[in-house]
């Protein structure tokens, strides 16, 4: 067991961010076309305003406060509550969208085996997140195992991210932020 741990620990996130980073560099160069969210809102609408936006702004502010964390305080413990919140928001959000993406039909038809895998892990790393978290205020003995757990899954995230719809991440489209204004013209008949 502490085998597999100090590989967790010190080998396997080298691994992970090699492939992260090299992966998506190879894929911008030779499938930049192939990168796109795939979104299945057109299939079926139902709930899907709410689950997206709670599992989106969960993941957001949950980045957001890891990295605030990490930097202003030396560890991600400074931001525990922002963290509880967050990924409560990623649990309820992301556990609609993988129920969603099994019950739903045509929504099911369009998925990827690889959607299914990218939203369970992410549910799975915000559950243990949370355990991790709740149980670190509380004196729960198994912290430090939940964090190499929690660790690893956002390690595993990053090794995938590469190969899966999560690439669409670096399409931000800040260009619309600065381009100019259309001007829309209705054409009117003589």
């Amino acid at each position: 067991m502490d085998a597999l741990i100090a590989f967790l620990n010190d080998i396997y996130p080298y691994i992970a961010v090699a492939v992260f980073l090299i992966g998506s560099w190879l894929r911008y160069d030779y499938g930049a076309y192939t990168w796109r969210a795939s979104s299945s809102q057109l299939l079926s609408k139902s709930g899907m305003w709410v689950g997206s936006n709670l599992f989106h702004i969960g993941i957001l502010g949950l980045v957001i406060a890891h990295i605030v964390g990490v930097i202003a305080f030396g560890s991600v413990f400074g931001t525990l509550d922002y963290n509880i919140g967050f990924g409560i928001l990623i649990v309820l959000g992301g556990g609609f969208l993988f129920l969603r993406r099994l019950t739903n039909t045509r929504v099911r038809g369009t998925s990827k085996r690889s959607d299914l895998l990218i939203i369970g892990l992410l549910v799975l790393m915000a559950i243990f997140g949370l355990v991790m978290t709740v149980g670190a205020s509380h004196g729960f003995d198994y912290v430090y195992e939940t964090d190499v757990i929690h660790k690893a899954l956002g390690w595993t995230l990053l090794l995938i991210f590469p190969f899966t719809r999560l690439v669409h991440v670096w399409s931000i489209p800040l260009g619309y932020l600065f381009r100019s204004h259309q001007i829309v013209r209705v054409r009117v008949r003589r």
